[in-house]
């Protein structure tokens, strides 16, 4: 696949970070500082995904309370395939790429804070910038 190919979905979106680059593997890294060599948890969670077989037998599954975000995304993407087949209504990222630039967070507030609020600019996430740690 040719990621400057228009006839890819979000051609122009995609991370450095995938299979043909090996996720930027890096030893030194794994020996010293992260234990995988990936520079993050997504990134150590994407290069574990694109590993996975494409076809599973979801019958034979048994998911658990621990599971419950998997059954919300398989939910929340089944909910947008019927609209788009009964209605017609395209998810909002089709049209609006920036949705997606959004990234998972771990932080410290006081009780008055509001997480919207205090984290938001630590949950945008920005094209060609870092991630905002080093490791």
């Amino acid at each position: 696949m040719r990621r400057d190919d228009p006839s890819v979905p979000y051609a122009g979106y995609w991370t450095k970070f995938a299979r043909e680059t090996d996720f930027h593997f890096n030893y030194e890294t794994q020996q010293t500082t992260w234990f995988s060599g990936l520079p993050g948890l997504w990134v150590q969670d994407a290069a574990c995904q694109s590993g996975v077989a494409p076809i599973y037998d979801r019958t034979r599954e048994r998911l658990g309370v621990s599971d419950s975000g998997i059954v919300v995304a398989r939910r929340t993407l089944l909910e947008a395939v019927r609209a788009h087949r009964d209605k017609g209504v395209a998810p909002a990222g089709v049209n609006n790429p920036d949705l997606f630039m959004v990234r998972a967070v771990s932080l410290q507030l006081a009780p008055e804070e509001a997480w919207s609020d205090a984290g938001r600019a630590h949950m945008t996430a920005r094209l060609g910038a870092g991630f905002g740690y080093v490791p």
